[in-house]
């Protein structure tokens, strides 16, 4: 008797009941296994499930070749050295070239902003120096008006100092930022002939003695009552009448 057959008319009809279709044939049945029939299916089962493994992993790979396509194996290589030379001199991604490139633009721009600092700062210097000596000679001008002596001009222009300076080019008087207005018109900032003038009460030394002959007041000579007028030292007084005051028309009684 045949193990396999394509159709069961191959043998006759009482054996027919002794074969099971199996794959598309019918195999005879036996009890226990037939030592070459065993050994082909297992065989066969070990083949078929190598197929499917190489199919699975020709699947795989193919999809993974596909990734390369237009990829030059040359190229890659080349390419991989140089990853490897960057990564050993610690570039490991654009974060690090970025960090690279800042630490080379600082070098080379530090020095530079040393200097530009060196020279903005000399030029402020130099600027407020010029800014201070003209607020200094704005109050010798007022000083010399005035009355004030020579030899009180540093004290004078230290409090003139304290109390003045420039803004926007002009001379204003500021306490910190604020402005200290005028007491004589309220609505107005300070002026510096206006401050002079105060003087008059809160340092009367400052000022020259009064020449010619005539009274005295305080020790210091004033002259003919008919020659030159002479008002007290009012603020209010000697602001309305600094020019007369600055000719010599007027003196001030201390």
């Amino acid at each position: 008797m045949k193990f396999v057959i394509g159709s069961l008319e191959e043998v006759a009809e009482p054996l027919r009941g002794e074969y099971e279709a199996r794959a598309g044939k019918f195999h005879l049945k036996t009890e226990g296994d037939f030592a070459p029939l065993a050994e082909s299916n297992a065989r066969l089962a070990e083949f078929r499930d190598n197929n499917r493994s190489l199919n699975s992993t020709v699947t795989d790979l193919t999809a993974k070749l596909k990734g390369f396509d237009g990829v030059d194996a040359l190229e890659y290589k080349a390419l991989k050295t140089k990853i490897t030379d960057l990564e050993q001199g610690g570039i490991k991604d654009k974060n690090d070239v970025a960090e690279i490139i800042k630490a080379a633009v600082k070098a080379a721009v530090s020095p530079l902003e040393v200097k530009l600092l060196e020279r903005e700062t000399s030029e402020r210097a130099a600027q407020e120096a010029l800014a201070r000596t003209g607020l200094e000679n704005k109050l010798r001008e007022v000083g010399s008006k005035v009355g004030i002596d020579e030899r009180a001009l540093p004290d004078y222009v230290n409090r003139g100092l304290q109390v003045f300076r420039l803004v926007d080019g002009k001379p204003a008087a500021r306490d910190g930022d604020k402005p200290i207005f005028s007491k004589e018109r309220p609505a107005e900032e300070l002026s510096m002939d206006e401050w002079a003038g105060g003087l008059f009460s809160d340092a009367p030394f400052l000022f020259k003695t009064s020449g010619g002959g005539g009274a005295h007041q305080n020790g210091r000579p004033l002259p003919a009552q008919g020659q030159r007028r002479v008002i007290q030292a009012d603020a209010r007084e000697f602001g309305l009448n600094l020019e007369a005051i600055a000719k010599g028309d007027i003196l001030v009684q201390q």
